[in-house]
């Protein structure tokens, strides 16, 4: 069985981007985490890294003051480093990363959902497909993308009891996208003290992920 490897580019004396790579294709996944320090890295991904893939390039990337990416001063602190240089150092990845990939299919959970649709709305020629797992945005945001951002092929996925971004929200996406599918992931059962695996449903109902995903993708 194939085991992803480790990489960091440097990119200056201040940051440096750390990720994670498995697969031979000519179709890449990003897969961009969500923002909690403690727990949210590139490793998150790591259940599914095997099964997408047999059919894609993968790469989980440890955004700036997470997992192993270097942020400079912010990578001690507490506040989250801006989304705009999140933003210019993805572009740099990509320039070099990405740069011979047919599609590049960016998915990004929760505040990396954020994060993809602000990178989509700055360089939407660097996006094909977009996967986003209840994101952290609002409707006002959504509205406001442009119109070559909400014509990429999207496809949501979100748990119907999700306590953290409400299920309820993802008509700011069908209302607005013109090629957008919905994935409902029912409800996920757990105890009030571990309620935040309602906000993992790539995780808690991997198999309806991986199947849809792949299925949005042919």
């Amino acid at each position: 069985m194939q085991e992803f490897t480790s990489h960091s580019l440097l990119f200056n004396e201040s940051y440096s981007l750390h990720y994670l790579n498995i697969g031979e294709s000519e179709n890449a996944i990003i897969l961009i985490h969500g923002g909690d320090r403690k727990f949210q890295n590139a490793r998150y991904w790591t259940p599914l890294f095997h099964d997408l893939s047999n059919s894609f390039t993968v790469f989980a990337i440890d955004l700036l003051g997470h997992g192993e990416s270097i942020s400079g001063e912010s990578q001690a602190q507490s506040q989250r480093v801006p989304i705009e240089i999140q933003i210019e150092v993805l572009k740099k990845f990509s320039d070099i990363v990405l740069i011979n990939y047919e599609k590049k299919i960016w998915v990004g959970r929760s505040y990396g959902a954020s994060v993809v649709l602000h990178f989509a709305n700055k360089y939407p020629e660097l996006i094909t497909h977009l996967t986003l797992i209840a994101p952290a945005v609002s409707s006002t945001f959504v509205e406001n993308l442009s119109d070559m951002v909400k014509s990429k092929p999207l496809m949501l996925f979100w748990a119907e009891n999700d306590p953290i971004i409400p299920f309820s929200n993802n008509h700011f996406f069908i209302k607005h996208f013109t090629d957008s599918k919905l994935v409902n992931a029912g409800t996920i059962t757990c105890s009030e003290t571990e309620k935040w695996r309602r906000h993992t449903p790539e995780i808690e109902k991997k198999d309806l992920f991986l199947s849809s995903f792949l299925s949005f993708l042919t």
